[in-house]
């Protein structure tokens, strides 16, 4: 992976980091979304390979044994992480979107070249709003509240923190980041 960039965006769920993420890919042509992974259920917007590798537990644990997973964290009853074959790619820019401790532990330990984003909300309550309007249980919904809580504890390490005050301005503004790195 030298000589590649490698982008990691957080934030807390419901801040946009996806639809930031589909606004850069359509402004940066050498850019190429990673595709992480989850145990969870697949939401009826998802598609599967696309937005997650939607994995059983069982799957999760034969990666896991085979070595085959570059980074993973466990959090909202569920594994999230990484297969080491989806970094093997041509393009420069390599973009995705993480936990925030899993963002921060695969820049210090794994991955060179990694820059990592924070997208942190104007606006809690709006984003809570969003959460709301997904299709999770109750008890979902207060495990993926307080995760938003804990994810914003974090915002202090990474390399660059944008508030987002509406999904195409953070875009712009994690594009024009990019132009300047890619420049020096």
């Amino acid at each position: 992976m030298p000589n590649k960039m490698i982008l990691i965006i957080s934030g807390p769920s419901g801040v946009g980091k996806n639809t930031c993420i589909k606004q850069i890919l359509k402004k940066c042509s050498d850019a190429h979304f990673i595709t992480p992974f989850t145990t969870r259920t697949k939401r009826h917007n998802e598609t599967n390979d696309k937005d997650y590798h939607f994995i059983s537990h069982d799957d999760f644990l034969k990666s896991y044994n085979k070595n085959e997973i570059i980074d993973w964290d466990y959090t909202l009853n569920n594994y999230y992480g990484f297969f080491k074959a989806d970094f093997e790619n041509d393009s420069n820019i390599l973009i995705t979107h993480a936990l925030a401790k899993m963002a921060l532990r695969m820049k210090s330990n794994q991955l060179k070249n990694c820059i990592t984003v924070f997208i942190e909300p104007v606006d809690v309550k709006e984003t809570q709003q969003r959460i709301i309007h997904r299709d999770h249980s109750k008890k979902d919904l207060e495990i993926r509240l307080q995760h938003g809580v804990d994810e914003l504890v974090h915002k202090n390490l990474f390399d660059y923190s944008f508030v987002s005050f509406n999904s195409q301005d953070t875009a712009n503004n994690i594009v024009a980041l990019i132009e300047n790195l890619k420049e020096s």
